[in-house]
This record gives C-alpha cells, sequence and structure tokens, in this order.
C-alpha cells in the first residue's frame, strides 16, 4: 500500500471514530444531570462500600428511576441530614432519597412523590433494658432525638400532646451508629428509629442494644423534590416510575433481597 493510500485510510478511521464519539457524547450531554442526596452510613437503606460506591435499598431505587427516566441522569451524592434539605432549597440539589418521611410538614416546603417503602419505627435499648416496651414505659425516660428528623417531630407532638413526660437528648447530625454506642453506655434510656436499619447495625458492631415492643407507627417513605415547577414535573415521571416498579415487582424484590422483607406499599 503506497503513503498516500495509507494516509487516506487512516483519515477514514479517524474521521469515523470522531463520528461515534460525537453521537455518544452528544447523547449523554442531551441529559440533564439530577443531584440526588442520600446518607453514607445508614445500612441497608443506604451506604458506602469500601470503594467509595453507594449500596443499599434507596441507592437501588434512585438507579432503577435512573434506568427508566428518559433524558435525565442521576447524581447520587451524600451530605449531613439537614445540608441535604438546605441544598434543595437553594436549587443546588434535585433531589432526597433517604428514607424521608411524607409529612404534612415537609408537604409545605417541598414536593414529594408517592410513597415507594413503609417504614415501622420501634424502640430500641440497651440490651439488659426489661421495662421499657412501649411509649409510656417512656414517661420519665430520656430519648435520642435527631434534629430535624420526623421521629423526634413525633415525640414532640406526643410531649406537646401529653404533658412533656418524655425527656429529649436533641442531636444534630449523629449517625445511627453512633447514637447506638451511646445508648449502650447509658447516655440516654431510648432510641425511637427503624428496626431494620437498627438490628442491621447491631449486628454489624456487635452491640448490646435491641429492639423491643410492637413498632410504634408506620410511615410512609417518599423522594423529596423542590417545591416548584421542576419538581412537579418530575414528580409527575417519579410517580409513574415508582408505580411501574410496584407493579412488575421491582420493589419488593429490592426490599426483600436488601432488607429482609417486603415494606412496599400496594
Amino acid at each position: 500500500m503506497n503513503t498516500k493510500k495509507l494516509l487516506c485510510l487512516i483519515m477514514a478511521l479517524l474521521s469515523a471514530t470522531m463520528l461515534l464519539a460525537a453521537c455518544g457524547g452528544e447523547e449523554k450531554s442531551d441529559d440533564v444531570v439530577l443531584v440526588a442526596y442520600t446518607q453514607s452510613a445508614y445500612p441497608p437503606f443506604a451506604y458506602l462500600d469500601d470503594k467509595d460506591v453507594f449500596q443499599g435499598f434507596d441507592p437501588e431505587v434512585m438507579r432503577e428511576l435512573d434506568k427508566r427516566l428518559d433524558g435525565y441522569t442521576i447524581d447520587i451524592q451524600t451530605l449531613p441530614w439537614d445540608s441535604q434539605f438546605a441544598s434543595i432549597e437553594s436549587g443546588k440539589g434535585d433531589m432526597i432519597c433517604n428514607q424521608v418521611a411524607i409529612t404534612e410538614g415537609r408537604l409545605e416546603k417541598y414536593t414529594m412523590t408517592i410513597p415507594y417503602f413503609l417504614a415501622s419505627p420501634s424502640i430500641i435499648v440497651a440490651a439488659d433494658t426489661n421495662d421499657i416496651e412501649s411509649l409510656e414505659d417512656l414517661h420519665g425516660k430520656t430519648v435520642w432525638a435527631q434534629v430535624g428528623d420526623s421521629y423526634t417531630t413525633f415525640l414532640e407532638e406526643y410531649n406537646a400532646e401529653n404533658g412533656d413526660p418524655i425527656k429529649l437528648h436533641y442531636v444534630e447530625n449523629q449517625m445511627l451508629a453512633d447514637a447506638l454506642m451511646d445508648l449502650q453506655i447509658g447516655k440516654f434510656d431510648a432510641i425511637i428509629n427503624d428496626p431494620v436499619m437498627a438490628n442491621t447495625v447491631i449486628k454489624e458492631k456487635n452491640l448490646n442494644c435491641k429492639v423491643t415492643g410492637e413498632p410504634i407507627f408506620t410511615e410512609a417513605i417518599g423522594i423529596i423534590l423542590q417545591k416548584n415547577e421542576k419538581g412537579e414535573e418530575l414528580k409527575e415521571k417519579f410517580d409513574a416510575i415508582i408505580e411501574e416498579m410496584k407493579k412488575d415487582g421491582t420493589l419488593s424484590k429490592l426490599s426483600t433481597e436488601i432488607t429482609g422483607g417486603d415494606y412496599i406499599p400496594e
């Protein structure tokens, strides 16, 4: 092959490669990137593995949404609990998929999807505690209270209706694993939180704590979005996909495999 033919062949191959790259790049650039927040140490719902890859139920839900959502790419990131909401309010972030309960107060400030999970908060105590199984048993006791958490709101409302019988030990941005360590050394008497998460951490960290009594209540979990036109448009898309994932069994499969039970609402 002479030099002229060889140069022509090289140019043709380069042109074809550039065309393919351009097509791929154009398709990627067309996607709107949605910044999504979750926690980094909340197994089995959301956590970072030893390779700094998000694992757990909520990241898997977001990945499934990403697959089915045309024109969007979901970028999963993490921030402290309170900072996630501040970022949504400021417009820096687009969504929170982080076991967030759907409450009237949150619906006033944010757009939220239909429920994709049902949580059943329970009382957690030190392993040698045998006198606490109900809310009434917490009267006169001190209970861990994460600022801004729906469980804290529940306790505050319970206190307001019953003459403040429960003392609240307020904390900010404390991981449940650290709270359970404080619980076992007696910094407070109890925690109200998700039993699936609690049992996972107790087993993983070999902590002297236990879930006691029956669930206090059941709450629906949804995805937080901005309270604006963009948030409403995303809600419409997300709601349709969540319904689809319920009907085809995807959510139930993920829940059973990751949390050990089917906690998906009908």
